[in-house]
């Protein structure tokens, strides 16, 4: 397949082709589903958990214990893959994707008792004499996830596994830009013996997306923009479908006058820049006292210049590349305005010539 310029410009009728960040080179491609196709794997979903809501937790955490088991064995092969789709080095893909899932998986497993099942509600002593009450949790019933790129793994993964620990089925919808990452975890639950339609795909843009939020599911689970969370919840209001949203941020750091300057400024930087600062909790402003304003700022700059931006899986590689062309451009936007507002650029501020 030919290289393109951008994932923005990778739309076709039917297709997604998805493309390294870093070098442009096609990963592969995967269909776009359309409102038939997705209503038709809801209704699959809908028919597995009937079943799959009727197994026991520990048939369950069964499941979730060999998908782990196999997560571990190919822990390398996910991180490579999750470098070469979002363009993350390969040492975040690890500690921020991989291992926070095995980590919850582990949990569980570990620790059946926390999944809740029935819990005993007093009523006092007298009022309700002989009487007892309480609350059981029972499966909800098809989940819609709505993922996005900048953690492709980790943050649909901890939602996809607490949802079928509880019973549920799952309809994920992954971003466009990272859908054969969403593949791969497939692959995980295929090799744990998880009964088909349990954990469910649909790829597509944003209609798809819109499109599996108008169908018959219980819970939509939506992490991404603040404007798309606005439109989702506004659609799950008409069938009065519950919503959980975990949108953006805008966050600062606050640095106090005793301050421990060499650890503050590294995590200054750290908070910034990592997974290329495409983080909703990434630090984009920060307020220093000004009794060592000129000393932060100085070790900060000088820090931020010696950071390695390139393809993930190269040596050395600290930071990758933004995830297209329209993220990027959004950046340098924010740095147009704020040089109009008056702003000094210290480093940066422009394009890699080779990225």
């Amino acid at each position: 397949m030919a290289l393109l310029l951008d994932k923005s410009q990778i739309k076709t009728a039917k297709t997604i082709i998805s493309v390294n960040p870093a070098t442009l080179e096609s990963l592969g491609e995967v269909d776009v589903f359309d409102k038939v196709q997705v209503e038709e794997v809801v209704a699959k979903a809908r028919r597995s958990f009937n079943l799959w809501s009727q197994t026991t937790l520990e048939e369950r955490l069964t499941v979730i214990s060999k998908a782990k088991d196999y997560l571990i064995e190919n822990s390398q092969v996910f991180a490579e893959y999750i470098t070469k789709e979002n363009g993350k080095p390969l040492v975040e893909a690890i500690s921020a994707d991989i291992l926070p899932v095995i980590d919850l998986m582990d949990h569980y497993i570990k620790n059946p008792q926390e999944v809740p099942s029935k819990e005993n509600i007093s009523l006092g002593k007298w009022a309700f004499l002989n009487k007892s009450s309480s609350i059981e949790y029972v499966p909800l019933g098809v989940i819609a996830i709505i993922s996005p790129w900048n953690f492709p793994f980790s943050i649909p993964m901890g939602q996809i596994v607490t949802a079928i620990i509880t019973g549920n089925t799952v309809v994920l919808k992954p971003s466009e830009h990272t859908p054969l990452i969403a593949l791969k975890m497939a692959e995980i639950f295929k090799n744990a013996d998880l009964p088909d339609g349990v954990f469910n795909i649909v790829t597509g843009f944003g209609e798809t997306g819109a499109n599996l939020v108008s169908a018959k599911i219980n819970k939509i689970i939506f992490t991404g923009s603040v404007a798309t969370g606005k439109r989702i919840m506004a659609a799950a209001a008409e069938n009065l479908t519950p919503v959980v949203l975990e949108l953006g941020g805008k966050d600062p750091m606050i640095v106090l006058k005793d301050a421990p300057l060499s650890y503050t400024t590294s995590g200054a930087v750290w908070g910034a820049f990592t997974n290329s600062g495409q983080v909703c909790a990434s630090v984009e402003r920060v307020y220093v006292h000004e009794d060592i304003a000129d000393e932060f700022i100085y070790e900060v700059v000088r820090k931020t210049r010696t950071l390695k931006q390139g393809f993930g899986l190269d040596k050395d590689i600290e930071i990758g590349p933004m995830i297209s062309l329209d993220q990027m451009n959004i950046v340098k936007d924010h740095v147009e305005e704020a040089k109009s507002r008056g702003a000094k650029i210290l480093t940066g501020g422009e394009r890699l010539a080779d990225l």
